[in-house]
């Protein structure tokens, strides 16, 4: 009797992450991706939520259409910055690097979610 195969294994128990034995050697187009990923994420590590587009006392109520506008882009926002934390965890870019990154993409998601919140709340 066959047993159901996993994620992490096909058939011949060579997958890894998913990804066949083939796809796991990067093409330089992944590559390049992943240099300019880590590096967004290394600039966004000094970035403030007004850099990122979503400002502090902004209306983000659904009643109008700047609030809707305003609350979709913030709801946008705090997508990419899981996304990022998300990519951080699963490259593991070095244990102090990664930590601190990880730390400055929650605070940025932390605020933006706080503002998008009291913003909602003021309706």
């Amino acid at each position: 009797q066959q047993q159901p195969q996993t994620m992490d294994q096909d058939s011949e128990g060579s997958e890894r992450d998913g990804l066949p034995q083939q796809q796991q050697q990067q093409s330089p187009h992944v590559a390049q991706l992943k240099a300019k990923v880590t590096s967004a994420l290394r600039r966004l590590r000094t970035c403030s939520v007004d850099d990122l587009g979503a400002a502090e006392g902004a209306d983000y109520s659904a009643g109008n259409a700047v609030g809707l506008e305003n609350a979709l882009r913030a709801v946008q926002l705090l997508g990419v910055l899981e996304v990022l934390m998300e990519h951080v965890w699963r490259q593991r870019l070095g244990s102090a690097d990664s930590v601190e990154m990880l730390m400055a993409l929650f605070r940025l998601h932390r605020k933006t979610s706080a503002m998008l919140h009291e913003g909602q709340q003021r309706e």
